[in-house]
């Protein structure tokens, strides 16, 4: 029998984050504007993405890409100047052999006829899994891990850019991102992924 793929869309709005009721409180302004997720983490999306991350599955790469491009068309999200995927460190990249973020990123970029920027976000400096601690060690395992530097398109930055990643947890590794970016100019950042916890 096929997952009932619908039952597990978000189904939720656009998270608009405030210090009152953002995990990424710490901060003294949240790091992101919203979150768009795709569907909540749970099964089967459960599988799904540790099938991509860390066996390979490209072609759920592409699935979850067209599927958030439909999403994104359905409910018409405003559009950013530039998608870009959440980098890993180039030793975890040796490891994994292929960027989970870029390869769900891709799907986006053609189906919503967006720029692909996967040059202007770096990690600079490699950090421990994520899964393997808490919420207060996920903050600051990542602290100075991403560095970002904008090419300007007529002069401009984006005014607007979505960063993308497969699951948000606590908000640690794209909080730590979108402050990178928003200290390379960028004024609105989003966080687009593929599920969110609980």
């Amino acid at each position: 029998m096929a997952p009932d793929v619908e039952a597990v869309f978000s189904g939720l709005p656009p998270r608009q984050f405030d210090r009152t009721a953002c995990a990424l409180c710490d901060y003294e302004r949240p790091p992101i504007d919203g979150l768009r997720a795709l569907f909540r983490y749970q099964s089967p999306v459960d599988a799904w993405i540790p099938q991509l991350k860390f066996h390979g599955g490209l072609a759920t790469a592409r699935l979850l890409g067209e599927l958030f491009v439909a999403r994104a068309k359905t409910l018409q999200w405003p559009m950013p100047d530039r998608i870009l995927p959440l980098p890993l460190h180039t030793t975890r990249l040796g490891e994994r052999g292929f960027e989970q973020p870029l390869e769900l990123a891709r799907p986006l970029a053609r189906g919503l006829g967006l720029p692909l920027d996967g040059e202007s976000l770096r990690r600079v400096r490699q950090t421990r899994r994520q899964s393997e601690m808490d919420m207060e060690q996920r903050q600051s395992n990542l602290e100075w891990a991403f560095s970002a530097s904008f090419a300007t398109i007529k002069g401009n930055l984006p005014s607007f850019v979505a960063i993308i990643d497969d699951v948000f947890t606590t908000g640690a590794t794209v909080g730590e991102a979108a402050l990178a970016v928003r200290a390379a100019g960028v004024p609105r950042v989003e966080a687009w992924v593929m599920a969110v916890t609980e």
